[in-house]
């Protein structure tokens, strides 16, 4: 037996049974020993001596210490004889009958595994617990600091072993388990944060809310400037010191023997996340309670992965301005996966959707579609309110539109895009480029990318592509005669074409008129409200511009340097070449009849269709001042408009899509009133117009 036996039990063998007397020899109930149908089969036990028999009968004056010497005897006797009965039943003689077998067998020992208490070392040792690889150390698991080597009781789970006392005892008595638990006697303690923060004096604690002021001030300038805050912040904040800011400058000399400076890139990380979440909570506090219109796109990123760019606008603190709410990353870019996105969208931003008025996508199927699209289904969801298709997104699907009709367009638009290639991905070709134009005593200039999705661009190509044609034309000669590539020598042949030529002139000119709707639908106080009179006065320079070629009055047009460049092309064109008639001759005039004026009429009806404005959209224009009237004209000005509008917002609306039916409440109580409220702000509109 160990010396820590008495944490164990003990586990009998049936050699501890061979000197003890059985069970029946001690007149047990036949009960206890069998179950109650096995007991009439058991035949008596002669019962043993009792000990009175071995008391002294007559002779008091015997020792008590001689008497109990011949009891002890006499009771070892007794145990011999019960155990060589035992070791007959355990060796069984087949001549047994069934009976006298299954009464021995009742008697044998059965054996007990050997099971170690746990319970008594946990309770000795408080900070001792059990885990399924061995026993840890709460204290030094959790308030140890961080353990680069292997410890035991920390990261290394120990068996206890032959010997638990003496692993637990060294553990306990050593200075990293004492330091932990001191760490733990100061964690448990209540600690009254205030009672810590009063101890310091009230100058302190302003000097350091001065610090901790400028630190996000610099913080938040650097966020602003979108520069890389976690690099560069602590270098920006030294500079700032040295211009002469006396708080930063004792923070930062205190700092080396204090070692707290609030620079690490850590703290930084977790003060830029206080910034985040404070401005984002002021922004959702307001807009949970305004009416506001949705911006949405979708584009794909680097890493081919979908994400849905959501924007806001809605008034705050009196003034209407656009937020960027974040990104929504989309695992399919389908209608219905992008409504149940931004829905849960909304739901987890805590922003009810029933307040969105306004809704403003691109003009793809997916977005736009009335009966499946986006704005359908985000209509539902909002009854009130009203689909703006993006005009820029327009304007330029009216070109593609058109590049599809025309092949000679689409064809020009595929040239200019590697010819900029051409040179912009080569050092080699831009400086031939670069020469040439210094040889001709020209102002070394780049060619511009042409977009088909940005239709802005193709204006400023074209024209630095005439700017610069003869240059161009030798460049690309010179170029093929050193490298003999084919494709210089494939782009040189598109571009001399003359037919190409002629319609980069005639894009040229229609695309000025149309580049100034561009510009005025991308400007930052863009007013949709009189749309439809920007758009007529792009209708009728068009048509200007088709007047001008049905006349052959284009001396004021681009497209008056047609000889000019058909006599460039005629001059780099080979003499063999020219003899065989392998250059077309174009005649200017033919051309416009057969494509310049038929490219401008199909180009005037895809903007008139494309900028068709709702009568609802139409009414908001009278509560714009920039489009009232004389004073003397004032009083009937908009009734039509201000009824359209209060019909709309003062009625229930229901929408029913797909089987499901939303039903909202009106925005406005009683249309009457409202109707009469508009007339009578229409003089503080004036009042407005006239400041």
């Amino acid at each position: 037996m160990s010396h820590n036996s008495k944490y164990y039990t003990k586990k009998l063998k049936a050699a501890d049974g061979s000197k003890c007397r059985k069970l029946e020899a001690f007149r047990f109930k036949k009960s206890f020993l069998l179950p109650s149908d096995e007991t009439s089969e058991i035949p008596a036990v002669p019962s043993p001596p009792s000990v009175s028999e071995f008391q002294p009968c007559k002779d008091d004056n015997e020792p008590i210490a001689s008497v109990t010497d011949h009891v002890t005897n006499e009771i070892q006797i007794q145990s011999e004889a019960v155990s060589s009965e035992s070791e007959t039943c355990n060796d069984p003689d087949p001549c047994v009958t069934d009976n006298e077998s299954q009464s021995s067998s009742s008697s044998c020992q059965v054996s007990d595994a050997r099971k170690f208490s746990s319970l008594k070392y946990e309770n000795k040792y408080p900070w001792l617990y059990h885990s399924a690889q061995g026993y840890l150390c709460k204290y030094c698991e959790l308030f140890g600091g961080t353990c680069v080597n292997a410890r035991e009781f920390v990261n290394i789970a120990v068996g206890l072993g032959t010997h638990p006392t003496r692993k637990l005892e060294k553990h306990q008595s050593s200075e990293k388990h004492i330091f932990s638990v001191e760490r733990y006697a100061q964690f448990s303690a209540k600690v009254n944060v205030l009672d810590e923060i009063k101890k310091h004096s009230e100058s302190t604690k302003e000097a350091n809310r001065s610090v901790l002021k400028k630190l996000f001030r610099c913080l938040y300038f650097m966020i602003r400037q979108k520069w890389a805050v976690t690099e560069n912040f602590e270098s920006f904040v030294r500079f700032i010191a040295e211009l002469g800011v006396e708080d930063l400058q004792r923070h930062i000399s205190n700092s080396e023997f204090t070692k707290v400076t609030y620079m690490s890139s850590k703290i930084v990380t977790q003060m830029t996340t206080l910034l985040s979440d404070l401005i984002e909570s002021s922004l959702l506090n307001s807009l949970r309670t305004e009416k506001f219109a949705l911006l949405a796109d979708e584009s794909t990123d680097n890493a081919n992965r979908m994400q849905l760019s959501v924007m806001a606008r809605w008034n705050m603190g009196g003034n209407v301005n656009d937020h960027y709410m974040g990104l929504i990353h989309l695992d399919r870019a389908r209608a219905e996966d992008i409504c149940k996105s931004l829905q849960s969208f909304f739901v987890g931003k805590n922003i009810p959707i029933e307040n969105m008025r306004f809704m403003a996508f691109d003009g793809c199927n997916t977005m736009s579609g009335e009966e499946k699209g986006l704005q359908r289904r985000m209509r539902h969801l909002s009854p009130l309110s009203f689909y703006i298709n993006c005009r820029n997104h327009k304007l330029a699907l009216c070109l593609k539109h058109l590049a599809k009709d025309i092949p000679l367009l689409a064809e020009l638009d595929k040239t200019l895009l590697c010819l900029w290639k051409m040179f912009e991905y080569s050092p080699l070709k831009a400086g031939v480029f670069r020469v040439f134009q210094e040889t001709y005593g020209l102002k070394p200039m780049v060619l511009i990318k042409a977009s088909m999705t940005r239709w802005l661009s193709h204006l400023h190509a074209c024209l630095r592509v005439i700017e610069r044609y003869e240059t161009i034309v030798d460049t690309l000669d010179s170029l093929y005669n050193d490298l003999k590539e084919p494709e210089i020598f494939g782009v040189r042949h598109i571009l001399t074409r003359k037919d190409v030529v002629a319609m980069m002139l005639l894009l040229c000119d229609v695309l000025k008129p149309v580049n100034i709707l561009n510009l005025c639908l991308q400007s930052e106080n863009v007013n949709f409200t009189n749309l439809d009179q920007n758009v007529q006065k792009t209708i009728d320079a068009l048509h200007e511009i088709k007047d001008k070629y049905q006349n052959n009055n284009y001396q004021d047009t681009e497209f008056a340097k047609i000889d000019t460049l058909m006599n460039i092309i005629t001059e780099r064109t080979a003499l063999g070449r020219r003899v065989r008639g392998a250059v077309e001759n174009l005649v200017p005039q033919q051309f416009l009849l057969n494509t310049g004026i038929p490219f401008i009429f199909k180009l005037t009806n895809e903007i008139q269709d494309a900028f068709h404005s709702t009568p609802l959209l139409k009414a908001f224009g009278a509560l714009d001042p920039r489009n009232l009237p004389e004073a003397d004209d004032l009083q009937d000005y908009g009734n039509e408009e201000y009824q359209r509008l209060a019909d709309f917002y003062g009625q229930p609306k229901e929408d029913i899509y797909n089987g499901h039916t939303t039903v909202v409440r009106s925005d406005i109580d009683i249309p009457a009133v409202a109707f009469n409220e508009l007339k009578v702000f229409k003089p503080q509109l004036l009042m407005m117009s006239l400041k």
